[in-house]
């Protein structure tokens, strides 16, 4: 990303924090700094014809038991597809803003902004799963999920950072 591109971003991250406060009438003004860039990603699935992605099916038929007290199972649940991979330069944006009015007017701020640039797209051929304990007396009962992604839920194998 070119420096212009920073002193825009800059001055509209400014422009913004003015529009909430006094700044114009209290003699404010900013420098910026950027740090980066670092590597990010973000994930979907690719979705089939109907828009939908990989379904959830419960592995392992039947669920173990686990010893206890009350009777548990745990139930482990996969999906399988193509995980759509967008790398992305994440930069950070700094704006310090320095004010010389009198009170009320603030005597500093600083606004972070994190920027993120796309950098490439790839295909990552992979397994979803998570396990869950539940009571034996429901795990009969329960369907895999449609919508909702435990945070539990882990790829196999991992994506790597791009090359």
């Amino acid at each position: 990303m070119d420096p212009e591109a920073f002193s825009t971003l800059a001055a509209d991250a400014f422009s913004e924090w003015a529009r909430e406060g006094e700044a114009q009438s209290c003699g404010c003004t900013y420098t910026y700094a950027v740090a980066g860039p670092t590597q990010g990603m973000l994930l979907h699935w690719q979705n089939d014809a109907y828009g939908e992605p990989p379904p959830w099916h419960q592995e392992g038929t039947p669920p173990t038991a686990i010893a206890g007290p009350a009777a548990l199972e745990r139930l482990t649940y996969t999906r399988e597809g193509v995980v759509q991979v967008t790398d992305l330069d994440l930069y950070t944006l700094t704006i310090e803003v320095r004010c010389t009015g009198v009170d009320p007017c603030p005597r500093s701020d600083v606004v972070t902004k994190t920027v993120a640039i796309e950098a490439g797209k790839r295909e990552w051929p992979c397994k979803q799963a998570f396990s869950a304990t539940v009571p034996a007396t429901v795990a009969s009962t329960l369907l895999p999920p449609t919508e909702m992604v435990p945070e539990a839920a882990y790829l196999i194998p991992p994506i790597p950072p791009r090359p």
